[in-house]
C-alpha cells in the first residue's frame, strides 16, 4: 500500500477513474479542493504526490482545471510543494519541471511511451464516436487525414478496419513509406492542395497552422474539418469562418468520449512511476 497522499487536480471526468484505478491499488487518494489548502501549506504535511491534468497547462500559466476542480496559477501551485513530493503530470514543459526541481521535489510526465500509444488507439475510437455524433456517414464519404504521428496511424488503422474511403498525406518521405508499407493511399503534402475539393471529411492530426488560404479555398463548403491537433492547430478559426467552412475544434476526445479507459490508463502509467517503473 502506498502511505503517501495523492493529490489529484483533475480537469475532467477521466480523473474520476484514475482516482478509482489508483484507490484500487492501495494509493491514499483525494480530489483536490480549496479545504485541503491549509494542510497543502503546512510545514508539518508529509511530502505527496500531486497528478496534474493532461495537458497539466494549456496556457502555460495556469493549470488545466475549471475553478471548481482547483483552478491555479502554476507559480501558485509550485508555493505548495516541499521537499519529497511528487509530481506527475501530462504533457510538463521543461521550465515547469525546472521549477518543481528547485523547491526539491521530482516532476514525472506520464505522457510518454505506451501512455501515447493507448490515447492514440482511445482517441480514434473517440474520432468514430465524434462521426455518430456529427451524423457523419462516414463509411460514404471520402475521408483525408493530415500527418502520419502516432494518432494519425490509430485512426487509419481503424478506417481501414471500417472499409473507410480515406487518404494520408504528409510531408515527410517517412510517413510515404510507411503509408505506402500499409496500402494506404497517400498524398505528399505540398500536392494535397489540388486534391482538396474531393473531400467531404478532412482529420487534421497536426499541431501547426498547415492550412493557408489557398487551401481553404479549395476544399467544399459541405465539407467538414475535424481538427483533434493541439495549439496551434492546423486551421485557424477566423480563417474557416472567413471561407465559410465547418470547423470542429475537437480537442481531449478520449476525455470526453471514452473518460473511463482514458482514466485508467492515466492511472496505471502514474501506478509505474510512481512504484519506480519505466
Amino acid at each position: 500500500m502506498n502511505t503517501q497522499k495523492t493529490v489529484i487536480f483533475g480537469s475532467d471526468c477521466r480523473f474520476e477513474y484514475t482516482e478509482e484505478y489508483l484507490r484500487a491499488q492501495g494509493f491514499e487518494v483525494c480530489r483536490f479542493s480549496k479545504e485541503l489548502l491549509s494542510y497543502l501549506k503546512s510545514d508539518e504535511r508529509e511530502p505527496a504526490v500531486f497528478i496534474l491534468p493532461l495537458p497539466f497547462s494549456r496556457d502555460k500559466i495556469r493549470l488545466n482545471c475549471s475553478d471548481a476542480d482547483g483552478r491555479m496559477f502554476l507559480d501558485e501551485f509550485i508555493s505548495l510543494l516541499k521537499k519529497g513530493d511528487k509530481v506527475a503530470g501530462g504533457l510538463l514543459t521543461d521550465s515547469f519541471r525546472q521549477a518543481v526541481c528547485s523547491v526539491g521535489a521530482t516532476g514525472y510526465d506520464y505522457y510518454d511511451g505506451k501512455m501515447i500509444e493507448g490515447n492514440a488507439v482511445l482517441t480514434a475510437k473517440a474520432v468514430l464516436m465524434l462521426f455518430d455524433e456529427l451524423k457523419l456517414d462516414y463509411k460514404a464519404e471520402k475521408i483525408a487525414v493530415t500527418g502520419f504521428g502516432r494518432t494519425a496511424k490509430a485512426i487509419a488503422k481503424l478506417l481501414e478496419t471500417e472499409n473507410a474511403d480515406f487518404t494520408i498525406t504528409a510531408r515527410s518521405e517517412t510517413a510515404q513509406t510507411q503509408a505506402g508499407s500499409r496500402n494506404y493511399r497517400f498524398v505528399k503534402l505540398e500536392s494535397f492542395t489540388d486534391k482538396l475539393p474531393f473531400f467531404d471529411i478532412i482529420i487534421n492530426t497536426v499541431p501547426a497552422l498547415i492550412f493557408d488560404e489557398g487551401m481553404l479555398s479549395r476544399i467544399k463548403k459541405d465539407a467538414v474539418i475535424i481538427d483533434i491537433a493541439s495549439a496551434p492547430y492546423g486551421i485557424s478559426d477566423c480563417l474557416a469562418e472567413q471561407y465559410k467552412l465547418r470547423l470542429v475544434r475537437a480537442l481531449s476526445l478520449p476525455g470526453r468520449y471514452l473518460p473511463d479507459e482514458a482514466g485508467r490508463l492515466i492511472g496505471r502509467r502514474i501506478e509505474l512511476i510512481l512504484k519506480g517503473g519505466s
